[in-house]
């Protein structure tokens, strides 16, 4: 029923998206040209960029590239239209980018998207234009009041009408950029892809969320039709979700939930990973080659690398991971056990009894979940970053927000990921005080990161991350 619903109303918005899929079978291999300048920042020394694996997307390991009299310029390698980022030190840049793609980016120091970037090249307009969206994820989600006037339809189908409609309307603008011969089909496809999945994931967020909050049996199965209508709508067989950054959080949580739904049991070699052989076998690539990745640069509990990286391997003798992982370094191992502190004792009631907890010591709080991998992607970062933390004498605080049942993987990757400084996991108290004073939406997301100095003042309530060197700017100050 919930494919049949999505078939019905969402597929139409999106019949562009879905009559140019073939332009993805033809595989083709070349560089992309990125070159960016600088215009009125001095000193940069270089950026990064998330080099994608084949035609996967890559959110967890970084290349860099020096900057030379406030120029870069660079050469990347792809099969087909992929997304990557670019960050510059004080911001993302996001890009869409195909082989023979040869793009120019002026970049100005300025925090308001609209004016910070100027593109020339391959799909210039489509680059600027998602970037801008990307800048600005309030202004692109769906209002509360829109939402419930959605979900108090008498007519599912009308209520699930208003959820395609509104999401069309976060992709007009590209619509209308292919229509004016601005951007090309593929650029237009995978563009949609992204938001789609974005989207839909925020708004089973917030469908989940509700549910929580709500008895009415009648009202929660009507929200789970909803949740179900709009996990198949991204398009859950669609190997261009492992092409863009949404879509491949959407793969792994659509996956993660379908197991869940039908009470599959771990896997006896990749644990509760294989959710994953539920997917078909080009989103098993991607899925289980990504955490390879991950298992192998910042360290896993779930499962061991070393028996699974041969099945793996008999799985998919030509997968482009399996070069990338013969060439990247493993876990950095540096950190003193000692000094990893795991404390399943001490309760607080709100946010101000922790602050008070830590009086005259400075604060970084990192809100990070066991099954949040963007949030556990930025732990090796904190390699760099503790010689700056023990100088300004910043103690680390790692809160997990898991459900209790997660103790002993949260245990597990505490260890592994030697998070060294303090490390707890939140309870029903101390979540709803984090809710109200962190996110007005009542729907939490992470990872999410919290300054405060010694003497308990909050500096940032959003503080970059420890990827971002923005965050050393900021430390320094203290």
């Amino acid at each position: 029923m919930a494919a049949d619903i999505a078939t019905g109303y969402f597929k139409k918005v999106y019949f562009v998206a879905t009559l140019c899929l073939l332009c993805f079978f033809d595989v083709t291999f070349g560089n992309v040209r990125i070159s960016g300048e600088f215009m009125d920042k001095k000193g940069v020394e270089k950026v990064w960029a998330t080099v994608p694996v084949g035609s996967f997307n890559n959110y967890i390991y970084d290349v860099y590239y020096p900057v030379t009299n406030n120029k870069f310029a660079f050469d990347i390698p792809v099969t087909t239209m992929v997304t990557l980022q670019i960050k510059t030190g004080f911001g993302r840049i996001f890009l869409f980018v195909a082989p023979g793609d040869d793009i120019k980016i002026k970049i100005y120091n300025t925090t308001d998207k609209s004016k910070a970037l100027v593109f020339e090249g391959s799909n210039a307009a489509g680059q600027y234009a998602y970037n801008v969206y990307n800048s600005q994820p309030l202004a692109t989600r769906m209002m509360q009041s829109a939402l419930f006037a959605a979900l108090e339809e008498k007519d599912k189908y009308r209520g699930l009408k208003k959820f395609g409609s509104f999401i069309g309307r976060q992709t007009s603008t590209f619509d209308v950029l292919y229509k004016e011969g601005k951007i090309n089909i593929q650029f237009l496809s995978l563009v949609k892809t992204d938001i789609r999945a974005e989207q839909g994931n925020f708004l089973i967020g917030q469908l989940t969320y509700l549910q929580s909050k709500i008895t009415d049996s009648s009202k929660k199965l009507r929200y789970q039709e909803y949740k179900n209508a709009l996990m198949e709508f991204a398009g859950p067989n669609k190997l261009e979700n492992a092409r863009c950054g949404f879509g491949v959080g959407y793969l792994a949580d659509y996956y993660f939930d379908k197991a869940g739904r039908i009470k599959l049991p771990n896997d006896k070699d990749w644990g509760s990973y294989g959710a994953y052989k539920l997917a078909p076998k080009p989103i098993q690539e991607y899925l289980f080659g990504n955490m390879l990745m991950f298992a192998k640069l910042i360290g896993l509990s779930e499962f061991d690398y070393k028996k699974t990286l041969p099945i793996y391997k008999k799985e998919f003798p030509n997968s482009p991971y399996l070069a990338f992982l013969d060439t990247v370094k493993g876990v950095n191992s540096l950190v003193n056990a000692a000094d990893v502190k795991i404390d399943t004792l001490t309760k607080f009631k709100n946010f101000n009894q922790l602050k008070r907890y830590f009086s005259g010591k400075a604060i970084y709080v990192d809100l990070w979940a066991t099954w949040c991998m963007p949030c556990r992607g930025e732990f090796p970062s904190y390699a760099q970053l503790r010689p700056l933390l023990k100088k300004k004498k910043v103690t680390p605080v790692f809160i997990s927000v898991d459900a209790p049942k997660a103790r002993q993987v949260w245990k597990d990757i505490v260890r592994k990921s030697k998070l060294e400084g303090y490390n707890m996991m939140v309870d029903k108290v101390l979540m709803a005080d984090l809710v109200k004073q962190l996110y007005k939406n009542g729907l939490i997301e992470i990872p999410r990161y919290i300054l405060v100095d010694k003497y308990g003042k909050v500096i940032s309530l959003d503080a970059p991350r420890p990827s971002n060197p923005d965050l050393k700017k900021m430390l320094a100050k203290l």
